[in-house]
C-alpha cells in the first residue's frame, strides 16, 4: 500500500513537474509572439509615416496634401463653400543647401515650427517639396480673415 502511495505521489509530482514545463514553455511562445506582434505593428506605423509625412519636419507630405485637398474640395461643393489654400517658398533654400545638408534641415524645421506657430490648428500645413509648404485652411475665410492670416504667416518669416 505505501508502495502504490508513493508511486501516485512520484506520478502526481511528474505529471506537476511536465504540467509546469508545458505552461513556461507556453509563456515564453506567448511573450515572444507578442514581441513580434509589437514590432509588425511599430514597422507598419513607420511605413505610413513614411509615406504620408516628410521626415524632417513631421509635417504632412505631398501625398497627404492631396487627399486632404481632396477631401476640401467634396466638402466645399457639398456646402457651396470655398476654402483658401497658400504655397509658401522659400527663397534662397537650394543656396543654403549647397552649403550644409544639416544647416538646410535645421533651416526648414525652424520654417514648420513658424508655420505651426502662425497658423490655427485646424489647418493643415504641409511640406510639398524641399523648399515649399503648402497651407490649407479649414473653412471659409472672408477676404479680410485672409490678408489677415498671409500677413501672420509672413510676420514669421521677418
Amino acid at each position: 500500500m505505501a508502495v502504490i502511495i508513493m508511486q501516485e505521489c512520484e506520478l502526481y509530482q511528474y505529471t506537476l513537474f511536465a504540467g509546469s514545463i508545458l505552461l513556461l514553455a507556453s509563456l515564453f511562445f506567448n511573450i515572444k509572439y507578442r514581441k513580434k506582434i509589437k514590432k509588425r505593428l511599430e514597422d507598419e506605423n513607420r511605413l505610413i509615416k513614411n509615406a504620408y509625412y516628410h521626415p524632417v519636419t513631421s509635417l504632412p507630405n505631398k501625398e497627404n496634401v492631396k487627399i486632404v485637398i481632396s477631401e476640401q474640395i467634396q466638402r466645399a461643393l457639398r456646402h457651396n463653400k470655398s476654402f483658401l489654400v497658400m504655397v509658401i517658398k522659400i527663397k534662397n533654400f537650394y543656396e543654403v543647401q549647397l552649403h550644409s545638408k544639416v544647416l538646410a534641415e535645421e533651416f526648414m524645421l525652424e520654417a514648420s515650427n513658424r508655420l505651426l506657430q502662425s497658423t490655427r490648428s485646424e489647418d493643415i500645413i504641409g511640406h510639398i517639396s524641399d523648399d515649399s509648404f503648402m497651407i490649407v485652411f479649414n473653412e471659409y475665410l472672408q477676404e479680410e480673415n485672409y490678408k489677415r492670416v498671409c500677413q501672420r504667416v509672413e510676420e514669421s518669416f521677418a
